[in-house]
């Protein structure tokens, strides 16, 4: 009884320590909600994924080794490949369903690309299906390399759609794989080899098959992102053009309103305003001819200055009306 009770408390601390230090990495590392739609984001999961595990591992094989006499290393690496291939296929599932959109079934069933998830998905559970349910044909195997059809589905689902997809065909392929290899069937079921050792190579394979997904998910996610905003910036540019032009045309219309109105200004000062003049210096000049024998000299200056004073004001109107000119120019 105490051995049950030491080594239970042993594995429940190893169960506790692991998932409370991958939260501890996680809100140390990511700002907010992780997301498998952020390439930072999805390695730093991993990493964490990685670690988290490989504590919880160290923890459970030590109290394996010393309370129930287990193998060290064997015990650890089986302990930290199989939480990890969890954390990978059924804990990003997790993550990825919850940064989701929340939408009704109803709309999710109208998205054609559901369907087209859907559609891939089976095909990826039939390949599965057919790769881990064959039976050795071979004292190596009936074609160890088999196991990587399930490759090319998984790359296009990641490419393709949206990360939950992967999560989707990642936790998919996991489950039957696993119950192929338990069951003795599958590429990884090898003669003269233990079960640890052929779900530990299972494990293996579905963890960098999980790992490689993700962050071809991630980064084509990420890919998309940037041109979405790409195009929402050419967008909002073509609108700051089109409003620029607009103000263009609105300003250029009203400079071309101020300059019907200089045009007129001019046209005003050279008819209306020199008209006048001219008359007054022409009898000023006809008064001074005629008068000149008849008036004081005293009359005579003043006829004179009112000369001066017309050429003057001529003067004046005549550089009003250069300042005119060069302002339409």
């Amino acid at each position: 009884r105490d051995y049950s009770y030491s080594a239970a408390a042993g594995f429940a601390l190893a169960n506790v320590i692991e998932p409370w230090l991958g939260a501890w990495l996680i809100r140390r590392s990511i700002n907010g909600a992780v997301t498998f739609r952020r390439l930072g984001n999805s390695i730093i999961w991993i990493i964490t994924a990685v670690v988290a595990a490989a504590c919880g591992a160290l923890i459970g094989a030590g109290v394996g080794m010393f309370i129930g006499g287990a193998d060290f290393w064997p015990l650890l690496k089986l302990w930290w490949i199989d939480d990890l291939i969890g954390i990978l296929s059924l804990g990003s599932l997790i993550v990825a369903a919850f940064s989701l959109e929340r939408l009704r079934l109803a709309d999710i069933l109208k998205h054609r690309a559901v369907w087209m998830v859907g559609f891939w998905l089976l095909v990826l559970g039939t390949i599965s299906i057919i790769v881990f349910s064959r039976e050795i044909l071979s004292s190596t195997g009936y074609f160890a390399g088999s196991a990587y059809l399930v490759f090319p589905v998984m790359l296009w689902l990641a490419i393709r759609f949206d990360p939950i997809a992967v999560t989707l065909g990642g936790l998919m392929v996991t489950v039957i794989a696993v119950w192929g290899t338990v069951l003795g069937l599958g590429p990884f079921v090898v003669p003269d080899s233990s079960p640890a050792q052929q779900v530990l190579a299972l494990q293996v394979f579905l963890s960098v098959t999980m790992m490689s997904s993700l962050l071809m998910a991630s980064l084509t996610a990420e890919r998309d992102q940037f041109i979405q905003e790409l195009h929402q910036t050419q967008d909002n540019l073509e609108a700051l053009n089109a409003g620029l032009e607009q103000r263009v045309d609105s300003r250029t219309s009203e400079l071309k309103a101020l300059n019907q109105e200089l045009e007129a200004f001019s046209y005003s000062v050279s008819h209306d305003l020199r008209a006048p003049l001219r008359r007054i210096d022409g009898f000023a000049e006809l008064l001074r001819d005629e008068g000149a024998d008849r008036l004081a000299p005293e009359s005579i200056g003043y006829v004179q200055r009112i000369q001066a004073g017309t050429r003057h004001m001529s003067q004046l109107i005549e550089g009003l009306l250069q300042l005119s000119r060069v302002s339409q120019q």
